[in-house]
């Protein structure tokens, strides 16, 4: 394989075109059905055998020396090895990697893979990273296939402080290469930037390491993943996600690793393969969703083709995500999978171009090439059937989580059980024979678009709906879009007769959230609306950006096992790293307060987290349209390494700063983001409730700002409010008294209200049911606010939960509930079409004018129900306060329970958890909790009834007959 035609870098972008989209977008192909529709609307259609299940999103494979078997790596709590018998495809042996010391969280295993190629005593010897547990585990490979721990690289003296934590490794002439997303200098302090470390696999000796700094010298990870290395060990090629680059390092002399050559203006590269001759460099980049053919003979890093890997009706699109590579025996054909296409891309090596695709499971995470050469094995991150991610067994079972029994789950692990919703869905491995799959590719190809472009539960005539009312008509002109935390369809609004609801399962119904029954009530009820997420993590993301990227899949069940915990990956899915704000802050406010210890800027640095096309808000002001953010991506205020101190509750990226005020003091400017709209904090009020039954604050456990329950920014000119809507309803009033007509209101706005997240049974704060019915007033009095004003008849309100937080549903775990609130939707509407979190967003898109932010959102269906002709729904909504006695429930303390009540055991682990930060809590108790409050403690949950996902043939939206109201 020779690449024998080249052409010039800008014309190598290969496209797909195929002859394969005369279907429209609201057409249904005649192979498709609802059986194995994804919560994300898209279809997956297997190619090939699978495996049983190998743990919880596997991450890679690795092909044994001798051909005979494959070893894949998983993650979350389900961490383990599995083998793979390559003629069959059949799982033989597996090896799991629990926590074996409380005091160090349970990093089990991540992603890195690497076999030595010379057999020892007739055993094959396996090495796979451990990420933060600070180790290589290594292990031997027997004739059988049954693998044997036989210790780790470093060796683990107790206690143990990882020194580095390995994402990726490879294994060269005796040498153990880990790509490190940091590592801790035990010398000096803790260090978060990334490394690249160099261990002799012999006797465990660390030899040196380099470390990857950013030009702007802000200590913070880069987050190194995919890693290859020369087979003499001369040369470590080391993969950046964050910074779009890979370096060339120069490892000759381990104690004095150098630079040699860095290939740069890459996007996301995720995985990494050398050819035979260790002269051509594949780069999977799963942000521009390319494959990078790089000539590294003698370091000169020259870029010889990038290849396309979207199809050619939406090459400006992300939503590919190639994240694994494997070469044909004879280097003729590249195989590449694609995580959010579900499928394989085949890619002709001699004139750099995509051949077709083959589809495999649900986001295909890496692959390889049988010795044979006519069988790949592909590891599916989430299995090969669309399955429901609720278990088949009581995934909340009191003995599995000791919550009756008194045992406390580890503080350490965010997530024990079974149950816990990242725990839910199995990865396996999909056998694929070459032979078969590679003839049949351009009729698998075709099935791969629709599956990703054309399923029962995409597209439709709302489109040009939608258009029409939006801004450029002058009809709609404002959108407001309001995001919540973690609740539920059942949960909620499952007592709704209306609607496809259990009531048995309502843990939070009419009485505790009239506000949100009596809108669905009004405007739409919609009962089949999915979460594309299944934490918030994730959730917050696909929220904003209609994309999770690769970095995010890959890495939250990681985190998410980790509990967030000391020399963990922190929360950083909201635009910081480690606690470092990605946009970038000043060395002092528009108020005078320092925001630098040292009175030096902090500068930006690229976030990981974040899609190539951006977020919402990015496209809003790409537009030219105005726009206001009250609690998105605020930062924390947490410590980060010196000389930055990071500032609380300012914005985390670029296009939400800077903060201002309005009315905005002379010399000033308003800004995009409220500054004195309180951040993520479970201690501050999100209604007036408190205020309008006269409770004081502090009692009620509301202890943020100054005086307690009032929150304004440092030294800011306007007064400070108590609650979240009293802040946002301040502001809208300032605009509509600068221009009564409403004209000064913006376009877009975003608004956070998280307290319906709930802090369990913590002693002294709020109950539950407190903390919903304050949650729900809120945007009860947001709706009543904008409802009385002059932009009530242009404006559509969206509610989204970010996630469901795996809460009992019925029909899925991704099921919440989304409302749609405007004079412009019918009375009493119902909609039973399936819709997801994009389908919100390309709701907002196409009423703004924005262009989409990726696939999935361009291929997603708008909300389609209940769209009037006029605005004729424009009645005046009048917010309704929830009873007293729920607005001012607090939780017990401790001592007021006796020694022997189960609800002391609730009290005390609710209290053991941290509320500080998004979460950072222990989700499988926490629901738990959450059930047992509200049911009684000796209840369990339901056992889930497993089913698919729900996309009704040609059903329509319901509204009353004319004269009801």
């Amino acid at each position: 394989m020779l690449w024998r035609r080249y052409r010039p870098i800008a014309a190598v972008m290969t496209l797909i075109t195929l002859g394969l989209f005369s279907f429209g977008c609201g057409s249904k192909s005649s192979s498709q059905s609802a059986s194995n529709i994804l919560v994300n609307g898209r279809q997956i259609t297997p190619a090939g055998a699978t495996s049983d299940a190998v743990g919880n999103m596997p991450l890679n494979i690795a092909l044994s020396p001798d051909g005979n078997y494959a070893v894949t790596t998983s993650s979350c709590l389900d961490a383990r090895l599995s083998t793979v018998r390559v003629s069959d495809g059949v799982v033989i042996s597996s090896l799991a990697f629990p926590a074996d010391d409380p005091s160090i969280p349970n990093g089990g295993l991540f992603y890195g893979l690497a076999f030595d190629p010379t057999p020892h005593n007739d055993k094959w010897v396996l090495y796979a990273a451990q990420g933060a547990y600070g180790t290589v585990a290594v292990m031997t490979l027997a004739s059988d296939g049954t693998l044997t721990q036989t210790g780790t690289i470093p060796e683990k003296p107790i206690p143990y402080m990882p020194v580095d934590q390995p994402a990726g490794i490879a294994f060269a002439n005796g040498t153990i290469f880990m790509s490190n997303y940091f590592s801790v200098d035990l010398q000096a302090s803790y260090q978060p930037a990334s490394t690249l470390s160099m261990y002799r696999a012999s006797d465990g000796a660390r030899l040196g390491s380099y470390t990857f700094m950013d030009e702007a010298n802000t200590n913070t990870p880069s987050f190194p993943y995919a890693i290859t290395a020369k087979s003499d060990g001369t040369r470590a090629y080391v993969a950046s996600q964050r910074d779009g680059s890979v370096y060339i390092l120069n490892t000759t002399d381990p104690s004095h690793i150098v630079l040699a050559s860095k290939i740069t203006n890459l996007s996301q590269p995720s995985a990494l393969l050398l050819n035979k001759a260790q002269t051509l460099l594949y780069i999977a980049n799963a942000g521009s969703d390319t494959i990078s053919v790089v000539d590294v003979a003698n370091d000169q890093a020259h870029v010889k083709a990038t290849v396309l890997l979207r199809p050619s009706n939406v090459i400006n699109l992300p939503g590919v995500s190639p994240s694994g590579l494997s070469l044909s025996l004879d280097e003729e054909t590249l195989y590449a999978s694609l995580g959010d296409f579900n499928a394989i891309g085949v890619i002709d090596t001699e004139n750099g171009e995509l051949s077709g695709y083959i589809p495999v499971g649900w986001y295909p995470t890496a692959l390889t090439t049988a010795v044979d050469g006519n069988t790949l094995l592909v590891v599916n991150g989430w299995g090969t059937s669309a399955m429901n991610p609720n278990p088949n067994f009581n995934y909340l079972d009191p003995d599995v989580l000791g919550i009756n029994s008194g045992v406390k789950p580890p503080a350490w692990s965010a997530a024990p059980g079974p149950g816990y919703v990242l725990n839910s869905i199995p990865g396996n491995v999909s056998r694929i024979d070459l032979a078969q799959a590679l003839p049949d590719l351009a009729n698998s190809t075709d099935q791969v678009i629709r599956n990703n472009q054309n399923t029962p539960a995409m597209g439709s005539s709302g489109d040009s709906t939608l258009a029409d009312l939006g801004i450029k008509s002058g009809k709609i002109k404002h959108v407001i879009y309001v995001i919540k935390e973690n609740r539920g369809y059942d949960q909620v609004l499952g007592d709704l007769p209306q609607g496809n609801g259990d009531p048995s399962l309502t843990l939070y119904g009419r009485e505790i959230t009239p506000n949100q029954h009596a809108l669905a009530e009004r405007f739409i009820l919609l009962d089949n609306f999915y979460n594309n997420a299944p934490v918030s993590g994730e959730g917050w993301v696909w929220c904003t950006q209609s994309l999770a990227n690769a970095y995010t899949i890959k890495i939250i069940p990681y985190v998410y096992q980790l509990s967030l915990a000391t020399y963990q990956i922190n929360y950083g899915f909201e635009g910081q790293v480690n606690g470092y704000i990605t946009g970038g802050y000043p060395a002092k406010d528009q108020d005078g307060n320092s925001l630098s210890p040292t009175g030096i800027a902090a500068p930006s640095i690229p976030n990981v987290a974040e899609s190539p096309a951006g977020y919402i808000w990015d496209g809003v002001r790409n537009a030219g349209l105005t726009y206001r953010n009250y609690g998105f991506f605020l930062s924390s205020g947490t410590p980060s390494t010196p000389p930055f101190k990071i500032p609380d509750n300012y914005p985390t990226v670029a296009g939400l700063a800077p903060p201002g005020h309005i009315p905005t003091p002379e010399g000033q400017v308003a800004g995009y983001t409220d500054y004195d709209y309180r951040k993520f904090d479970f201690n501050y009020a999100e209604s007036d409730a408190w205020l309008k039954y006269g409770f004081d604050a502090t009692s009620l456990g509301l202890t943020a700002g100054n005086p307690p329950g009032y929150y304004a920014s440092l030294n800011s000119p306007v007064q400070a409010q108590p609650s979240r809507f009293s802040e946002w309803n301040r502001e809208f009033k300032e605009m509509l008294k600068e221009d009564p007509t409403g004209e000064s209101v913006p376009a877009f706005m975003t608004v956070r209200l998280g307290r319906d997240h709930t802090m369990g049974l913590n002693p002294g704060y709020g109950s539950p049911e407190a903390m919903m019915a304050d949650n729900d007033y809120a945007v009860g009095e947001l709706v009543e606010a904008v409802s009385k004003s002059p932009i009530w008849e242009s404006t559509v309100i969206f509610v989204v939960e970010d996630d469901a937080q795996f809460s009992p549903d019925h029909v899925d775990s991704h099921r919440s509930f989304a409302q749609v609130i405007s004079p412009w939707i019918k009375k009493s509407t119902v909609d039973s079409h399936f819709y997801d979190t994009n389908s919100v967003l390309k709701s907002m898109e196409l009423l703004l004018g924005l262009s989409p932010m990726s696939q999935y959102d361009h291929f997603a269906n708008p909300i389609m129900g209940g769209w009037d002709s006029a605005p004729s729904n424009d009645d005046v909504y009048t917010a309704i306060l929830p009873p007293q006695n729920i607005i001012g429930e607090v939780n017990p303390s401790l001592t007021s329970y006796g020694l022997n009540d189960p609800r002391r055991h609730l009290a005390e682990l609710s209290g053991e958890m941290n509320w500080s930060v998004a979460d950072a809590v222990n989700y499988a108790v926490l629901n738990e909790i959450l059930w047992k409050d509200a049911k009684g403690t000796d209840s369990k949950v339901p056992e889930p009834r497993v089913s698919g996902i729900t996309v009704p043939g040609g059903q329509q939206a319901t509204q009353p007959d004319a004269d009801d109201d």
